[in-house]
C-alpha cells in the first residue's frame, strides 16, 4: 500500500495536498472563530492604585456616611457601634457591627428607607467613599495634638486648653467651672464644617443675668475604640443635652502600615506602531569588553519573524547586524498591518458587533467583552454573516439618533457621561432611591413608581398661540422648507398617513410637509440665544424633520454696558450674510464663530464690536463670498421695520424676559445648546404622537396647506382641557425658572421630626365643594400663612370661594397656620383653623368663608378664640376641651411650618401656597386676578401632572381609590423636590426598539431603571458599561440597552484592550478576618508578540503615578515576560487637583492672577502657586486631603487684587478649602480690584518685566564680582572647592524634558550626562512626571546626588475645558507646548526644553543668555541642507507655504521660552484656544508640538535660533555637523532605522556616555529593586497570589466567549 501510494500521479498527489490544505484552513478558521484564548496569551497584566496615605478604618467611614444621612444617626451609631466592638476587633468584625449598629439605630423607619440605607453604605465602603474625609480629620487632628502622644491617648479641648480629666467630672457640674492649669499647651478653638456637632439643647449665645454670654465649646480628640472616649463621651453628652457646652468630637485615626487600594479608574493597553523602532531592546543586549571600554552589542532573538531567522543570519553575517535589525524591525511592523482587517472587510463590523451581542446568551456581559477585547475578536466578528433587517432598523434610528450619540438615562434622568465614576454615579441612584423608596413608602408599588418617574420627561404639552398678528406679518425666518428643499423631497415621502399607525417606526416623522414647525424665539443680547443659533445649522444638516423658524428680539437691555455691541448689529449681519451668495451656511457660521470668540475673549461678559469685527472676518477668511464691507451692513436701515415688530411681537406674549424659548407647533420645550440634539428629535416624535387625533379627525390631511396655522387653531386642544395660551409666564415651568417644592411625606431621616410632621400633615382639613367627588380632587393646596394678616385672610378666601363657586372643581384647599416671628398677636382666627379637624361639622367650608369674610370686612382682631366663637356665633362650645388646648395645637402647626416645611412667613410675605407641594408666591396686588389668571396657569400644569400620576395609580392593585387624592398631592411634592426640581428628564421614543434587556434576579421589586443607548464600537463604551453591569447587578436595575453602532466603518474602530477597575463587594479572610478586597484591574487573552502601550484612564480630579513597574509599560511585549505569567503595576495617586474657574466684578477672567494654596492641616507642607488664564478664567492646582487656604499671592497681584466673599460681598485674605472628597468639582472664586488699582494691569508691562530681569543680572553679577576679590582668593579652599563655589554663585539654567518608555529614559539619561558635563552653571532638569517609569523615578535622585544637579518632577491635569487627544503620543506632544506658562513654578524665569534623545555639545548657559529680540519663544528653524529628504519638506508646499508667508518652519526638539515674557504675553492662553479650535478637525495639526508654535507664529512671535543649535541626518547635511551644538536622532522618513543604531553611528560620544549611565544604573539597580519590592510585600498578606487566580480570570474571560460562540 506504501509502494502504491508512493506511485501515485503527480496530479492525485496535487489533489491530496489541496485537499488537506482546505481541512486545515477549514480547522485553522474554526479554532480562530471558536476559541479566541487559543491563539492568544494566557499571560495577564494586573494594575491597582494605591492613595497616598494610609489606610482608614470602615467603621469611620460609615460614621461619616451617616452623618451626611443627619447628624443624629452619626451619634446614635457611635453610641451603640461600641457596644459591639472594641479595639481588638478584626476588620470583619468591624464591619459586621457597622451594620448590625445600622439595623438597631433604624430600627424605626420604613422597612425601604432601612433597605436602601443598607444597600448604598455598603457599596460606599467597598468604593471608600468616605476615605479621604477620615484622611482630613486625621490630617487636622495631627496638626492641632503637637504632642504626639495624645494621640494614643485623647485630650479635651477646652478654652484654648488641653483637659485631661474631665471623666472624672461629677455630671452635676457644668464645664465651664472646670479652670485649666496655666502651663497646659493652648491650641486653637477653630470649627470646620465636617467637625460633629452633638445636637444637643444649645444656643450658641445664652443670656446670663440680662448678659450675653457664648456657651463654651468642648471638643474631644479621641479614638472612639478607646475607654477615654466611653467616659469623656458620656460626660460631655450630658452636658450638651442639657446646653451647657456645645461638643464637637474629632476622632483619632490611628496610623496604618498600608494604603487604601482605590477603584473607579480604567487602563487600556493600544496595540503600538512600529513604523520607527522604539523598544529598548537590553534585555536582549549584551555588553562585551574591548580595551577596557564597554561597546553595546546587538544579539538578535532565535525566532522566526516572516519566515526569516535573523539569530542564524546575524551569526552568519555579524557585519551586516545593523542592516538585519532593520529589516527585523520592518517585518514585524509589516506583520502587525497584515493582522488588521482590509477596509472591505470591516465595512459592516458595526451591525456585526450589534448582532453578536444581541443573540448571545449574556448580551450585556458579552457586549463588555467584545467592546474591551475588540482587537483579539475583530477577525471573528467579520466573518459574521450579516441580518439586513437588523441593518435596516438601525439605519432608521439614525436619522434621528447618530451613532456618535450615547444616552445613560436612569428612570429618565439624564446621566453626564464624560465624568462618570462609580462614586458619583452612586450619589445619583441614592438620591433616587431616596425618592422611589419615599412614595414606595406610602404603599406603591415599584412598578407603578417608575412609570410616575418616567412621566416626568413628558413636557407639559401647554400650547401657545404663535401666529402673528397681520401688523406684524414677515417676522419669522425660515431657515429650511420640507415641502420644496430639494434635499428633502428627492429623498422622503410626501404623505403624513404614517399619523394613521397605532404603532409607529422610527422613520414614520421623516415626511416631506412642513408638519411640524420648530420656532426658536432669540435674543440677540442674550449670550444663550447666540449658542442656541449656532447649533441650528448642524441640526439642519443632519435633517432633523422639522422646519425651523426664529424670531429675533433686537432690542438693547436697558442694563447693557458701554462697551456692549447693539443687538441689532448682530442681526444685521446674520440676515444680510444670508441674503448674500453665502446663505444660510454663511449666516449661521457668523454665529458658530460669534459664540467662539465670545467664549475666548469675553466668557462672562458682552459681545463687544471688537468680538463681531473677528467674527465676520472669519466669516469671509473661511468662506469669501459677495459681502465685504461691514460697516455698509451695520448702517443699513433695510431691516430696522422687521426689528420693531419682533420686538412688538415678543412683547405681546410676554416673552421678553423668558429667552431663548423654542416652541414646536407652539408646544413649550425646554432645552439648552448640550442637550438640543437628544430633546429636539425626542420632542419630535412625543409631537407626532400628539397630532394623530387631529389626523384621525380630518384636520390635517395631505392636501393641507399651512400645518402651522391649522394646528394651532385646532379645537382638539380645548377638548382635552389645554387650551392655548396666549400670554408667556415666569410661572410656567419651562422657563428655566427654578420651581421649589416642599415634601409633604417623608421629610428627612430624623425620625422623630418625622413623626411630628406627618402626624400634622395627616391631621389638615381639605375643604372642596360639598357636592364634589374625592376621587377627582387631583389637586391640594395648602394655604401656609398668618391669618391675622390681611392678605392672608385675602388669598385664603378666594381660593375657598374658587372651591364652592364648581361641583367640577378638581381642588381642595386646606389651611395650615402660622405666626410671623416676634409680632405679638392673639392669633385667634389661627387657632380656630389649627382644631378644624376636631370640629369638622361646625367649621365646613361656607363656616370658614364666614369668618375670613367677618375678619376682612371688620378689620377686626379678636383677643382669643373664645371671643370669635362668640362674636361669630360658630358652633363650638366655649370651654370645650380642643378649644382650651388651641394655643398648644396652633404652636405644633406653627413649628411644623418652619422647621418641616422650612416655610417663614413675615409682613410684606405672610403667606405661601403649596400647590401638591409646589411653592406659589402669591401677587397681592390684586388678590382676585392672581387667583383666576397666574394661579390658573399652575393649576392647568399641575392638573396635567396629576392626571398622569392618577392614571397610573388606577392601575395599581396596591392602593385604594379613596386614598388617590392625598398620594396623588404627596407623590407630587416628593417628585417635585427630588426630580423636577432636578437634572432635566429624558425619555427615548417608544418607536425606537430595545436591542435587549439585562434583567437581574428581583428587578421587579426595584423602582428604577436603566436605559443605555450607546455605539458598542466606541471607547466610552469601555468604562461606561462596566459601571452600568456591576451596578445593576449589584442592586437588581434592569438594563435597557439600545446598540447604535455605525452601519459603515472605514477604519479600526478600536485598536486598544481595556479594563475597567470597579468592585461593589467587601471581602474579608475566614480565618483572619482582614480586609482583602483589593480592586484590580485584569487583561488576559492578549497577543504575546505584539507591542503594546499602556495608558491609565482616572478621573479628571485625579494625579496619579506608576510606584512599582518592572517592565517597560510603553512598550510591552508578553513575550518577554518569560515565564512569569502576570506583568504587574502598581499606582499610587499622588495628588487631588482642585480646578476652578476665576471672575472679577465684571464676570471678566483675571488673566495673570497669581494664586497660591496654602497647606494648613495636610500631609504635605509644601505650597502650589498657579496663575488664572484668560480661557474661562480657569486655574489649577495640586492637593492632597486635609485643610488648605487659597490666596492671592504676594507682590503685585495682591497689590491689585483682593477674594471676594459672595456671602458677605466683602473682600476676604483667603478662602479655606476642605479636600475631602476623592472627585473635587470645579470651583469658582470671585476676585475684585482694590481702591485706587482699578485700571492697573494685573501682568506687568513688557518693559517693567524687561527692568526687573536686568536689575537681577546686574545683582547676580555684582555677587559674582564680589565672590572674586582679594578676601575671597586669600581665604579660598582651593581650586576645586574655588570652582565649586563658583558654579554655585551662578544662575541656573532650567532644562525640561519628556520621555516615555525604557527606551527613551535611556536617552535621556545621556541628554542629562551631556547637559551636565558641558555646562559650567548650575543645572535643574525639569521632567514632566506622567509618563516616567518607576524605576527612573527612583534612580534620579540617585543620579542627582552623584552629579550635583537639581531636578523636579512637574505634571499639570488636562484641563476639563480644553478639547482631549486619544493618543499617547499626541498627548505628550501637547505637554510639550500647551502648559508652558502654567508647568512651571512662578518664580522660573526661563525654560530651556531639550528632547530626550539629543546630545548637547555646548555651555547651555549661551542658549540661555541669548537675547530673543523681544520674542518669548526661540525655536531653531529645519535644515535646508540635505537634498535627499526635500520631498518631505511639507512646508515648502501647498497650505504651509501660504500660511508662513516667508517666515521659517521651525522643529520643536529644542527651544527656548522666556517664562515671564510668556505669560505677559498671554502667550499660553492664544496656543490654548488656538489648539482648542483647530483640533476640532482630526486632520490638523499632525505634528502637533511643531504644527501649533509654528502656525501662531503670526500672533505669538518665534525668535529662530541659529542653524548650529540643532543638527539633525535627516534635514542637515554632513558639512553642517561639525558645528552642531546639539545633535537631535530625528526619524528618518527615507530609512527608518532604529534609532539606537542612528545614535551609535552619528554621535562619537554616545557610546562612552551610554556606558557610563548603564554603570551608575547597575550601582543602584539593587537598592530600587528592593524599594519596589517593599511596596509590593506591604499588600502581601491580602493579595490573592497569582497562581490562584489566574484560572479565575481565563475562566471568566472562556464564560464570555461561549456565550458568543
Amino acid at each position: 500500500m506504501r509502494n502504491t501510494s508512493l506511485k501515485s500521479s503527480p496530479l492525485s498527489v496535487m489533489k491530496m495536498i489541496c485537499i488537506v490544505f482546505v481541512i486545515v484552513c477549514s480547522l485553522a478558521s474554526f479554532v480562530c472563530a471558536n476559541e479566541p484564548s487559543a491563539i492568544e496569551s494566557s499571560k495577564v497584566i494586573q494594575i491597582s492604585m494605591l492613595s497616598n496615605w494610609e489606610n482608614t478604618p470602615l467603621y469611620l467611614e460609615a460614621g461619616e456616611f451617616l452623618q451626611e444621612q443627619d447628624s443624629t444617626l452619626f451619634w446614635n451609631f457611635i453610641d451603640e457601634y461600641i457596644k459591639h466592638v472594641n479595639k481588638d476587633s478584626n476588620e470583619k468584625e468591624q464591619y459586621d457591627g457597622i451594620f448590625k449598629t445600622l439595623d438597631i439605630i433604624t430600627s424605626g423607619y420604613p422597612e425601604a428607607k432601612r433597605a436602601l440605607l443598607k444597600d448604598m453604605l455598603s457599596i460606599r465602603l467597598s468604593l471608600r467613599y468616605y476615605t479621604a474625609k477620615v484622611e482630613t480629620m486625621r490630617q487636622v487632628v495631627k496638626s492641632k495634638l503637637v504632642d504626639k502622644d495624645l494621640l494614643d491617648t485623647g485630650i479635651i479641648q477646652y478654652n484654648n486648653k488641653y483637659l485631661k480629666d474631665v471623666s472624672m467630672v461629677p455630671l452635676e457640674m457644668s464645664i465651664t467651672n472646670l479652670k485649666p492649669s496655666e502651663d497646659q499647651q493652648t491650641i486653637s478653638m477653630d470649627s470646620y464644617e465636617f467637625d460633629h456637632i452633638y445636637p444637643g439643647n444649645v444656643n450658641p449665645v445664652e443670656m446670663v443675668d440680662g448678659v450675653k454670654k457664648e456657651v463654651p465649646v468642648v471638643v474631644l480628640y479621641t479614638n472612639i475604640l478607646s475607654e477615654h472616649f466611653k467616659t469623656s463621651h458620656n460626660t460631655l453628652k450630658y452636658l450638651a443635652r442639657f446646653g451647657k457646652i456645645r461638643y464637637i468630637i474629632r476622632y483619632i485615626v490611628s496610623d496604618s502600615t498600608e494604603k487604601v487600594h482605590l477603584q473607579g479608574y480604567g487602563f487600556d493597553l493600544a496595540i503600538k506602531n512600529l513604523e520607527y523602532k522604539v523598544m529598548d531592546d537590553s534585555a536582549i543586549k549584551k555588553d562585551i569588553k574591548d580595551g577596557g571600554e564597554s561597546k553595546t552589542v546587538v544579539t538578535i532573538p532565535d525566532e522566526d519573524v516572516k519566515g526569516f531567522n535573523f539569530h542564524k543570519l546575524q551569526k552568519r553575517k555579524p557585519e551586516l547586524t545593523s542592516k538585519l535589525s532593520t529589516f527585523r524591525s520592518y517585518l514585524m511592523a509589516k506583520s502587525q498591518e497584515s493582522a488588521e482587517l482590509k477596509v472591505w472587510e470591516m465595512k459592516d463590523l458595526g451591525v456585526q458587533t450589534a448582532q453578536k451581542i444581541s443573540t448571545s446568551m449574556d448580551p450585556l456581559r458579552s457586549l463588555k467583552y467584545i467592546n474591551q477585547n475588540f482587537p483579539s475578536i475583530v477577525q471573528s466578528l467579520a466573518r459574521t454573516a450579516v441580518n439586513e433587517s437588523l441593518r435596516t432598523i438601525i439605519e432608521s434610528v439614525q436619522k434621528t439618533i447618530p451613532s456618535t450619540e450615547t444616552t445613560f438615562l436612569l428612570n429618565g434622568l439624564a446621566v453626564e457621561i464624560d465624568s462618570l465614576n462609580p462614586i458619583e454615579l452612586s450619589k445619583i441612584l441614592f438620591k433616587e432611591l431616596e425618592c422611589t423608596s419615599s412614595i414606595q413608602g406610602l404603599g406603591v408599588s415599584a412598578l407603578s413608581v417608575q412609570k410616575m418617574i418616567a412621566a416626568t420627561a413628558d413636557s407639559i404639552p401647554l400650547r401657545f398661540n404663535l401666529l402673528p398678528d397681520k401688523d406684524e406679518a414677515d417676522i419669522f425666518v425660515y431657515l429650511n422648507n420640507l415641502e420644496t428643499d430639494y434635499t428633502y423631497t428627492s429623498k422622503w415621502v410626501k404623505s403624513i398617513a404614517a399619523l394613521g399607525a397605532s404603532v409607529g417606526k422610527p422613520d414614520d416623522l421623516f415626511i416631506a410637509k412642513n408638519l411640524m414647525t420648530t420656532v426658536l424665539i432669540l435674543d440677540m443680547a442674550d449670550e444663550n440665544s447666540l449658542a442656541l443659533i449656532s447649533e441650528l445649522q448642524n441640526m439642519i444638516h443632519t435633517l432633523v424633520p422639522t422646519r425651523f423658524a426664529i424670531v429675533l428680539k433686537t432690542s438693547r437691555p436697558a442694563d447693557a454696558p458701554a462697551e456692549a455691541s447693539d443687538p441689532a448689529d448682530i442681526a444685521k449681519i446674520f440676515l444680510a450674510l444670508r441674503k448674500s451668495s453665502l446663505g444660510n451656511r454663511g449666516a449661521m457660521f457668523f454665529f458658530s464663530a460669534l459664540s467662539y470668540f465670545k467664549r475666548v475673549y469675553s466668557p462672562s461678559g458682552h459681545v463687544t464690536i471688537n468680538i463681531i469685527h473677528s467674527a465676520f472676518q472669519a466669516v469671509l477668511n473661511q468662506m469669501g463670498g459677495n459681502l465685504r464691507n461691514l460697516q455698509q451692513v451695520l448702517a443699513s436701515t433695510e431691516y430696522d421695520e422687521m426689528f420693531a415688530k419682533s420686538n412688538q411681537y415678543v412683547s405681546r406674549l410676554g416673552l421678553d424676559s423668558s429667552l431663548p424659548q423654542l416652541f414646536i407647533n407652539g408646544r413649550v420645550i425646554a432645552t439648552n445648546t448640550r442637550s438640543m440634539g437628544t430633546t429636539l428629535p425626542i420632542a419630535l416624535f412625543d409631537e407626532f404622537e400628539q397630532l394623530k387625533p387631529l389626523y384621525k379627525s380630518g384636520e390635517i390631511s395631505d392636501t393641507t396647506q399651512d400645518y402651522f396655522s391649522a394646528i394651532l387653531g385646532s379645537k382638539h386642544w380645548a377638548e382635552i382641557g389645554n387650551p392655548l395660551l396666549t400670554q408667556f409666564s415666569v410661572e410656567i415651568g419651562q422657563t428655566g425658572v427654578q420651581q421649589v417644592y416642599k415634601r409633604l411625606s417623608s421629610a428627612s431621616n430624623s425620625l422623630t421630626k418625622e413623626k411630628e410632621s406627618s402626624n400634622i400633615i395627616k391631621e389638615l382639613v381639605y375643604f372642596s365643594h360639598p357636592e364634589s367627588k374625592g376621587d377627582q380632587e387631583l389637586l391640594s393646596v395648602i394655604v401656609v400663612g398668618d391669618f391675622d394678616q390681611t392678605k392672608t385672610q385675602q388669598i385664603a378666601l378666594q381660593l375657598l370661594k374658587k372651591v364652592a363657586a364648581s361641583p367640577e372643581s378638581k381642588t381642595r384647599v386646606a389651611l395650615l397656620p402660622t405666626a410671623i416671628d416676634q409680632l405679638p398677636s392673639s392669633h385667634s382666627i389661627g387657632k380656630l383653623l389649627s382644631i378644624t379637624k376636631k370640629y369638622k361639622k361646625q367649621l365646613v367650608l361656607s363656616e370658614v368663608i364666614r369668618v375670613l369674610e367677618a375678619a376682612i370686612s371688620t378689620g377686626r382682631k379678636w383677643s382669643g378664640i373664645q371671643s370669635i366663637i362668640q362674636d361669630l356665633s360658630i358652633k363650638i362650645e366655649r370651654n370645650d376641651v380642643w378649644v382650651s388646648q388651641s394655643d398648644n395645637v396652633f404652636s405644633l402647626s406653627s413649628s411644623i411650618a418652619k422647621n418641616y416645611l422650612d416655610i417663614n412667613v413675615s409682613l410684606l410675605e405672610p403667606v405661601q401656597l403649596l400647590l401638591n407641594g409646589r411653592v406659589i408666591e402669591p401677587q397681592f396686588e390684586d388678590v382676585s386676578a392672581f387667583v383666576k389668571e397666574s394661579f390658573a396657569i399652575q393649576e392647568t400644569i399641575e392638573l396635567l401632572k396629576a392626571k398622569s400620576i392618577q392614571d397610573i395609580l388606577l392601575q395599581d392593585s396596591q392602593v385604594a381609590k379613596e386614598q388617590i387624592p392625598t398620594l396623588i398631592s404627596n407623590i407630587r411634592s416628593l417628585l417635585g423636590y427630588y426630580v423636577d426640581t432636578g437634572a432635566s428628564r429624558a425619555k427615548i421614543p417608544r418607536s425606537i426598539p430595545v436591542s435587549f434587556t439585562h434583567a437581574p434576579a428581583n428587578y421587579e421589586n426595584t423602582p428604577i431603571r436603566m436605559t443605555l443607548l450607546i455605539n458598542p464600537l466606541s471607547k466610552v463604551a469601555q468604562s461606561l458599561v462596566p459601571i452600568v453591569q456591576k451596578f445593576s447587578d449589584k442592586m437588581n436595575i434592569a438594563v435597557d440597552v439600545i446598540l447604535n453602532p455605525p452601519t459603515q466603518v472605514s477604519d479600526m474602530p478600536m485598536k486598544n484592550y481595556y479594563s475597567y477597575v470597579i468592585n461593589l463587594d467587601s471581602e474579608f479572610d475566614k480565618k483572619t478576618g482582614e480586609f482583602i478586597s483589593i480592586p484590580e484591574g485584569f487583561i488576559t487573552g492578549l497577543p504575546e508578540s505584539r507591542v503594546l502601550t499602556f495608558a491609565i484612564d482616572v478621573p479628571s480630579s485625579w494625579l496619579v503615578q506608576p510606584i512599582v513597574a518592572k517592565y517597560d509599560l510603553d512598550n510591552i511585549r508578553l513575550k518577554d515576560l518569560g515565564e512569569e505569567s502576570v506583568l504587574e503595576a502598581v499606582f499610587e495617586l499622588e495628588n487631588i487637583v482642585i480646578e476652578g474657574s476665576c471672575t472679577d466684578a465684571y464676570g471678566q477672567p483675571p488673566a495673570g492672577l497669581e494664586l497660591v494654596l496654602q497647606p494648613v492641616a495636610t500631609k504635605s507642607r509644601v505650597p502650589q502657586d498657579t496663575i488664572v488664564m484668560s480661557n474661562v478664567g480657569y486655574y489649577q492646582l495640586k492637593s492632597n486631603p486635609g485643610l488648605w487656604r487659597l490666596e492671592i499671592a504676594q507682590g503685585r497681584s495682591s497689590e491689585i487684587m483682593s477674594i471676594l466673599d459672595r456671602a458677605t460681598n466683602k473682600p476676604i485674605e483667603y478662602t479655606e478649602i476642605s479636600v475631602d472628597s476623592l472627585y473635587q468639582g470645579v470651583r469658582k472664586l470671585h476676585v475684585v480690584r482694590k481702591p485706587g488699582q482699578e485700571n492697573k494691569p494685573i501682568l506687568a508691562p513688557v518693559g517693567e518685566v524687561d527692568k526687573k530681569k536686568a536689575a537681577a543680572a546686574a545683582a547676580e553679577a555684582e555677587k559674582a564680582k564680589e565672590s572674586d576679590g582679594f578676601f575671597s582668593g586669600l581665604f579660598g579652599g582651593g581650586k576645586k572647592q574655588d570652582a565649586v563655589a563658583k558654579k554655585e554663585q551662578k544662575e541656573t539654567i532650567h532644562i525640561f524634558s519628556v520621555a516615555s518608555g525604557h527606551l527613551y529614559e535611556r536617552f535621556l539619561k545621556i541628554m542629562m550626562l551631556s547637559v551636565i558635563k558641558n555646562t559650567e552653571s548650575p543645572v535643574k532638569f525639569w521632567f514632566l512626571k506622567n509618563y516616567l517609569s518607576p524605576n527612573f523615578k527612583e534612580f534620579i535622585p540617585k543620579m542627582a546626588a552623584e552629579y550635583g544637579f537639581e531636578y523636579e518632577l512637574v505634571t499639570y491635569k488636562w484641563p476639563w475645558w480644553l478639547r482631549k487627544q486619544t493618543e499617547k503620543q499626541r498627548i505628550i506632544w501637547s505637554y510639550k507646548i500647551l502648559f508652558l506658562d502654567v508647568l512651571f513654578p512662578l518664580n522660573i524665569p526661563k525654560i530651556i526644553f531639550v528632547d530626550a534623545d539629543q546630545v548637547v555639545r555646548t555651555d547651555m548657559k549661551e542658549l540661555w543668555d541669548m537675547d530673543l529680540q523681544g520674542a518669548s519663544l526661540g525655536y531653531t528653524p529645519f535644515c535646508d541642507s540635505n537634498t535627499e529628504t526635500e520631498g518631505f519638506r511639507f512646508w515648502k508646499t501647498g497650505y504651509w507655504r501660504d500660511h508662513l508667508r516667508g517666515r521659517p518652519y521651525h522643529i520643536s526638539a529644542l527651544y527656548v521660552v522666556d517664562l515671564m515674557r510668556f505669560r505677559k504675553l498671554s502667550a499660553g492662553d492664544h496656543l490654548r484656544s488656538t489648539y482648542d479650535q483647530l483640533s476640532r478637525d482630526a486632520n490638523s495639526l499632525a505634528n502637533l508640538d511643531q504644527d501649533l508654535p509654528n502656525y501662531l507664529q503670526h500672533h505669538v512671535r518665534i525668535h529662530s535660533l541659529p542653524q548650529e543649535w540643532l543638527w539633525c541626518e535627516t534635514w542637515c547635511d554632513q558639512k553642517s555637523k561639525g558645528k552642531a551644538k546639539t545633535i537631535d536622532l530625528c526619524n528618518n522618513p527615507l530609512t527608518k532605522t532604529p534609532k539606537l543604531e542612528n545614535a551609535v553611528r552619528i554621535i562619537d560620544e554616545w557610546t562612552s556616555l551610554d556606558n557610563e549611565a548603564k554603570q551608575l544604573s547597575e550601582k543602584f539597580e539593587p537598592i530600587i529593586e528592593k524599594e519596589q519590592a517593599e511596596i509590593i510585600q506591604q499588600d502581601e498578606p491580602k493579595r490573592i497570589k497569582n497562581n490562584e487566580y489566574i484560572e479565575d480570570i481565563l475562566g471568566t474571560i472562556n464564560d464570555a466567549q461561549k456565550d458568543l460562540f
